[in-house]
């Protein structure tokens, strides 16, 4: 399987998790839950805010990605899909980590 496409399928993957975990959370109904990133924190008031946000930032990463290795930075592209992966990966953890009433 070539590498880029391992990495798009990760990054869909972590960004999926995240959005997941992030609207749980914040629709869960525990008092005091908050988005903890700025940019983020005016769209995923909504669970249509919440599909917006997750889709436009991994559209994002994937097509500057792409445009990276279109002009033949290879190694540039891989760095900012494994950026991408990374970010989502580590919010998305936090936020099942944080997602049992007992961890308020």
């Amino acid at each position: 399987m070539k590498t880029i496409i391992l990495l798009t399928l990760l990054q869909l993957g972590t960004a999926a998790n995240d959005a997941y975990w992030t609207n749980h959370n914040l629709h869960s109904g525990f008092a005091g839950r908050h988005e903890s990133n700025p940019f983020a924190r005016p769209f995923v008031g909504s669970t249509k805010g919440c599909v917006i946000y997750f889709s436009l930032t991994t559209a994002g990463h994937l097509a500057l990605a792409h445009e990276l290795r279109h002009r033949h930075h290879n190694k540039l592209s891989t760095l900012t899909a494994v950026e991408g992966i990374l970010d989502n990966g580590i919010s998305g953890g936090i936020s099942a980590a944080h997602s049992s009433p007992s961890r308020r």
